[in-house]
C-alpha cells in the first residue's frame, strides 16, 4: 500500500485521502453556508423594501386618497351649507 513518508509518521495513502476529503467537505459547507446567508440577507431586505413601497402605493391609492376625496367632499358641504344658512 503506498504511504504518505512527509508527515510526523508514515501514513496509508487512502488514509491521508478520506482526512483530506472530510476536511474539503467541511470548509465547502462552512463557505456554502456563509454564502447562502449572504444571500439570504440581501433578498429579505430587497424583499421587505419591494413589500414596502408596493403596501405604501396601495396605502396611498385605497386609503389615503380615499379620505382626502371625502375630507374634501366634506368641506365642500359644509362651504355650502354655511352659505345657504345665511
Amino acid at each position: 500500500m503506498p504511504m504518505v513518508e512527509e508527515l510526523w509518521i508514515p501514513v496509508p495513502l487512502p488514509t491521508v485521502l478520506v482526512v483530506l476529503g472530510i476536511a474539503a467537505g467541511i470548509l465547502i459547507g462552512i463557505a456554502g453556508g456563509l454564502t447562502a446567508a449572504l444571500a439570504s440577507s440581501w433578498h429579505r431586505r430587497r424583499a421587505r423594501r419591494v413589500l414596502m413601497a408596493r403596501v405604501r402605493e396601495v396605502a396611498q391609492r385605497e386609503v389615503v386618497d380615499e379620505v382626502e376625496s371625502e375630507l374634501a367632499r366634506a368641506t365642500g358641504t359644509a362651504r355650502d351649507l354655511a352659505l345657504a344658512h345665511g
